[in-house]
């Protein structure tokens, strides 16, 4: 587990093995269990025959697929983004070109409406630059 006041990360591993919280175990795993059947699968409804996203497999594979959480009471979304960004620049730091092009972190957002995306589309235009 890293982290800052505005998020805590964990690599994929790290949340196999039970590391975070018990509160933050259940979106976690169900995040990443998606990543895992999703977007290492082909889809036919996307038209793909390979992967969905053809990094996630190596990603996984190489632990530099990353799960973070906003921490408790985190009402500033956007500024959580920023520290996401400042906690993936000290991710890939040391790592080199083709391992940096491999690393992700996703924000799992527990507690938006999974039928209303106008909050996360919100969040998305105010921090996206």
């Amino acid at each position: 587990m890293k982290g800052d006041d505005l998020i805590t990360s964990w690599s994929a591993a790290e949340i196999a093995d039970g590391e975070p919280p018990a509160p933050h175990r259940e979106p976690l795993l169900r995040v990443l269990t998606w990543g895992k059947a999703f977007l290492v699968a082909s889809h036919p409804e996307l038209g793909r025959t390979g992967p969905v996203c053809p990094y996630t497999q190596t990603s996984l594979r190489k632990d530099l697929f990353h799960l973070a959480l906003p921490a408790p009471g985190c009402t500033d979304l956007t500024s959580a983004v920023d520290s996401l960004r400042t906690r993936y620049a000290k991710l890939a730091a040391p790592l080199c070109d083709e391992d940096r092009e491999l690393l992700t972190i996703l924000l799992v957002l527990p507690d938006f409406d999974p039928t209303d995306s106008s909050e996360l589309d919100e969040l998305q235009r105010t921090a996206k630059d």
